[in-house]
């Protein structure tokens, strides 16, 4: 729905009425379905784990490479009690997804009260400086009751060797305790999952908490699953200090 409003009217046209659905690979369109259901579930079950622990009164959400993405728009709309969300994207990408958001106010002036509720950051996810000076600003925003959900879905994998771990490092440091982080991504460094192995049992792997991965120091995966595909690491990590009790499912 804001996907479609967000586009201008002749690629509207192009997607939604002259290319057949045939031509749209049902492989491609299997594995996005899954990853899309898997992190939309993982965010209502954080959202109602962290609000039923009643020291929570706003969440606010950050988006790490949202690119186009119309995920913040929608959990905004969804969850009341997401008061906030920042998406952290480089400049060409932000520069063009704040014209897309623009757009989708016009189209749909009943929404255009998120524009003070939708913030989008021009920020190199490489450099690390750039990275922790939007993430010092976001943290401004965060009281005592606010809590954080952090989403990388298909980013850390493209990043350099070695930067994913101190972004998650960096997270750690400018929100925990109360912050959440929800994933569907790969991790380069990370030990072998079976995934390589065609007759490995799938269903067994993903039972397997990945525990060896350096990248993870100081937080504690509470969900755990492998799905074929790139982006086959889907989980959802908190701070080990404030859920030292939590167990892996």
């Amino acid at each position: 729905y804001p996907t479609y409003h967000m586009l201008p009217k002749l690629s509207r046209w192009i997607l939604f009425r002259m290319v057949p659905r045939w031509m749209y690979p049902r492989w491609f369109h299997a594995n996005i379905e899954l990853r899309t259901v898997y992190l939309n579930r993982a965010m209502e079950d954080e959202i109602q784990t962290v609000l039923s622990q009643g020291t929570v009164t706003a969440i606010q959400f950050v988006v790490l490479g949202g690119g186009y993405d119309t995920r913040s728009i929608r959990t905004l709309l969804r969850y009341p009690q997401v008061t906030k969300a920042w998406e952290l994207d480089l400049k060409p990408v932000a520069e063009s997804k704040q014209k897309l958001v623009k757009r989708l106010y016009q189209q749909l002036p009943q929404l255009a009260h998120l524009e003070d509720s939708l913030n989008i950051l021009q920020v190199d996810l490489n450099d690390l400086d750039q990275l922790d000076a939007a993430l010092t600003l976001i943290s401004r925003d965060q009281t005592s009751s606010t809590h954080t959900i952090i989403l990388t879905e298909a980013v850390l994998m493209y990043l350099d060797d070695g930067i994913p771990s101190k972004i998650l490092q960096l997270c750690l440091k400018r929100f925990e305790p109360r912050v959440s982080w929800l994933f569907v991504d790969r991790f380069k460094e990370s030990p072998k999952d079976g995934l390589d192995r065609p007759s490995q049992d799938v269903m067994a792997v993903s039972q397997q908490p990945w525990t060896e991965y350096s990248a993870l120091r100081g937080w504690q995966v509470v969900n755990w699953l492998i799905k074929p595909g790139g982006t086959r690491h889907m989980g959802v990590a908190r701070p080990q200090s404030k859920f030292s009790d939590s167990v892996i499912s």
